[in-house]
């Protein structure tokens, strides 16, 4: 009996690693850093759908991105918005030999057309953009004569891959009405396409297939189908997640039905076999239909979506874990390095990390049971908490919130469901707070349900955490370990908790404004809402919070943002309401943000103010004067309008964007200072010819004044930090790029006294 092998291979994107290794666990790379005004997408590779060979490389599609794995050399690339990709949600792929095009289809009904060895992308979103009602996503893909068969939600689109447009439509549905195409296929004489109500065919030279009497429904057929098709003078079809394949001889037209229990993912043809995946493995069967191997159950089969056989190698794109190489009883587990999933319910950050929470809460405010997790991304390498990989986790969802301790470094998770976790920063399981430890408790009429909504960290290391929908909604762990509750009025549903420098708790709730508590006594507290002496909100209904370089507490709403410019007065004196100040975007002024849902607001080293919306993210100057950007899904790889959260690393100015699809980063030019110049670095240094970014001297005093000369002391370049990092595009005053040579960054803070001297290697 032969022994099983694991290898679980974790790669990184234009990294190169052998092709095997005899090891079960490989450890995660780390991520290439990105420069200056540089964008990273930071996507889940374990939900992959669709695989498909391209020459000596298998491309693996996931829900939201693509990429490549070299068979010779081992070596794996990812493909994002970033790299060409002109969206997410991928739906199917297929690749085109005659042509060398990718197809990639989307759920929304967009197309691109990768041509991989000019690594050239040609988008096609004729479908996307029609006006046509319902759903447009695209199923299948069958190539036929030049011609790509797109299977739709709605009919059959015709794809000319020679000139890269659409030909035909083919509503084939009984008297013109549009049906869900689910697979097309086709013989020498015929097309037979799966739909939602069985099994149709056309005579493939009919003369007008755009006309709905040219298909004909197999009364003996008249189910919903999913697969279509065709080897050795057979037609296989089946529904998903049912036990019977039926397959149509049809040089005799008849048909048969074989049961393969386990649930049908998927059907498909490679190297002259029938390839068919279910719940729990892949089979094999040549083209006598004759079962010639079945790979797994194994406990990392998830949940396969397709498989791809070549010569005794099969590929399976599993739906949970990855994708998967088995050959001759040796499995590999090839998925890039990336969060656990793209759920992004809240993110947040701390000096060497950035959280995002999974879990979710619905518009009912019900959790939706979600058991994704958390993640971490710390030195570029996303780790993930989960049930799958940690202990003590099981039967716990929907973790909807993240925060670490500054001071002991412990990491705390809120979950909708099931309390507060403690975690070390192994981030293992130490302790679980519920009503029988802390003094949290059950949501009202539940005995099992303890929803945290969030927990925040004053000055002392007090951990403040708001429990929804309870008789004392406030709770706090002293650093003595003992637990005390609070009640503000009659409104428990608070939502979110932010604690400013002055250890003043802000906390917002799902239905109406802002509860602040007093700093000295938790007692004291404070409603805050709309109209002038109530705190002058723009609206009752705040979703975020966040302070800023100068103290200032800005409040993001349903209808814009808004300041407070004195929140320290807040307990003295009702004039320290809130102000909406006007400024100016897109050419028009008006109040900040008026016509926006403000989602979050985050601060960078430079007091730039970034506003997350459900319209994308706008970043305004420190004192909003001016607008330095608005980043769209339409203008930048942002995966979605739909802001949820925004954290910044303020340590390397990359500031991380969480979106109702999933985590991007651009590389800012803005960090935090210091009194001191600390760990100065230059990046990139030296500076080769081809490199056409910014060079970025970071580690400086905050504000620093800096010169760039060359060695003789003749001035290039003068400039002003971003808090503790400056940057150069490496051209002198007159806009030419500097001579090859070594250059001198010299930097000082506003008196001179603090300064620090480095240098630059350029090469022109």
């Amino acid at each position: 009996m032969l022994q099983k092998i694991i290898l679980v291979i974790v790669l990184i994107p234009f990294f190169y690693c052998p092709a095997a290794f005899a090891q079960t666990n490989a450890e995660q790379q780390p991520l290439k850093q990105v420069r200056i005004g540089a964008w990273r997408l930071h996507l889940p590779y374990n939900f992959a759908k669709s695989v498909e060979k391209v020459r000596s490389t298998m491309f693996c599609a996931t829900s939201e991105s693509l990429f490549e794995h070299d068979l010779i050399f081992g070596a794996t690339r990812t493909y994002s918005k970033v790299d060409g990709l002109s969206d997410v949600g991928i739906s199917f792929i297929k690749y085109s030999p005659e042509f060398d095009i990718l197809i990639i289809s989307y759920e929304n009904g967009n197309l691109d057309l990768f041509e991989t060895q000019k690594g050239r992308f040609t988008n096609i979103n004729f479908i996307k953009n029609s006006n046509r009602t319902g759903s447009k996503r695209i199923n299948h893909i069958h190539l036929k004569n030049g011609l790509a068969y797109l299977s739709c939600d709605f009919g059959i689109v015709e794809l000319d891959l020679a000139r890269k447009e659409i030909k035909n439509t083919f509503i084939i549905g009984p008297n013109g009405t549009t049906i869900a195409t689910r697979a097309t296929t086709t013989d020498d004489t015929k097309f037979y396409v799966a739909t939602e109500l069985g099994m149709f065919w056309a005579n493939i030279n009919a003369p007008n297939l755009s006309d709905f009497n040219a298909w004909q429904l197999d009364s003996r057929m008249r189910k919903s189908l999913n697969f279509a098709t065709t080897l050795n003078g057979r037609l296989y079809t089946s529904r998903i997640q049912n036990d019977t394949i039926w397959n149509l001889a049809l040089t005799t037209n008849t048909w048969s039905a074989f049961v393969y229990e386990g649930g049908i993912r998927s059907i498909s043809v490679s190297d002259d076999h029938l390839v068919v995946t279910n719940s729990f493995r892949a089979a094999i069967f040549d083209k006598n239909f004759v079962l010639k191997e079945q790979i797994g159950p194994e406990s990392f089969i998830k949940n396969p979506s397709q498989a791809h056989y070549d010569k005794g190698l099969t590929f399976i794109a599993d739906n949970g874990g990855g994708l998967i190489r088995h050959f001759q009883n040796v499995y590999q587990v090839i998925t890039p390095n990336g969060p656990y999933s793209s759920n992004v319910q809240s993110i947040t950050k701390s000096k060497n990390n950035i959280w995002v929470a999974s879990g979710g809460i619905d518009d009912a405010r019900t959790g939706v049971f979600s058991i994704d997790g958390f993640f971490s991304f710390k030195d570029n390498t996303w780790k993930s908490v989960n049930r799958l990989n940690t202990n003590n986790l099981d039967g716990f969802f929907d973790y909807v919130y993240v925060k670490q301790n500054p001071l002991t470094k412990k990491i705390y998770v809120a979950s909708w469901y099931s309390g507060l976790f403690e975690f070390g920063e192994d981030l293992q399981v130490q302790r679980r707070f519920t009503p029988q430890n802390s003094s949290l408790q059950y949501q009202n009429s539940s005995s099992d349900n303890i929803r945290v909504g969030a927990v925040d960290f004053d000055s002392k290391g007090n951990l403040w955490a708001t429990n929804y929908n309870c008789n004392s909604p406030v709770s706090v762990l002293r650093t003595n370990n003992t637990w005390q509750a609070y009640r503000y009025g009659n409104n428990d549903l608070v939502k979110g908790i932010f604690i400013d420098q002055n250890d003043q708790k802000w906390i917002n709730y799902f239905n109406e404004g802002l509860l602040l508590i007093n700093k000295d006594n938790p007692s004291i507290y404070r409603l805050l809402g709309r109209g002038q002496g109530n705190g002058n909100l723009p609206s009752g209904l705040v979703n975020a919070v966040a302070e800023d370089r100068d103290g200032y507490i800005w409040i993001g709403t349903a209808e814009g943002a808004c300041v407070f410019y004195t929140p320290q007065q807040l307990f003295a004196s009702n004039a320290a309401d809130a102000q909406q100040p006007i400024i100016e975007i897109g050419g028009f002024n008006g109040k900040l943000l008026a016509k926006e849902t403000v989602t979050s607001i985050a601060i960078d080293g430079a007091n730039n103010k970034w506003f997350g919306t459900q319209n994308g993210v706008f970043v305004l100057s420190a004192d909003i004067s001016k607008q330095l950007a608005y980043f769209t899904a339409e203008n930048s790889p942002l995966p979605s309008n739909n802001i949820v959260g925004i954290a910044i690393d303020d340590q390397t100015g990359e500031v991380f964007i969480g979106t109702d699809k999933g985590v991007a980063s651009y590389r800012g030019s803005a960090t935090i200072g210091s009194d001191r110049h600390e760990n100065v670095l230059v990046f990139p240094n030296p500076v080769r010819p081809n490199y056409e970014g910014v060079i970025a001297i970071s580690g400086l005093v905050d504000n620093a004044f800096i010169k760039i000369t060359d060695v003789v002391g003749n001035l290039v370049y003068q400039s002003k930090a971003q808090g503790g990092q400056a940057v150069w595009n490496g051209k002198d005053y007159t806009g030419r790029r500097v001579n090859t040579g070594v250059y001198l960054v010299l930097s000082m803070d506003e008196t001179g006294v603090e300064r620090f001297v480095s240098k630059i290697l350029f090469m022109n």
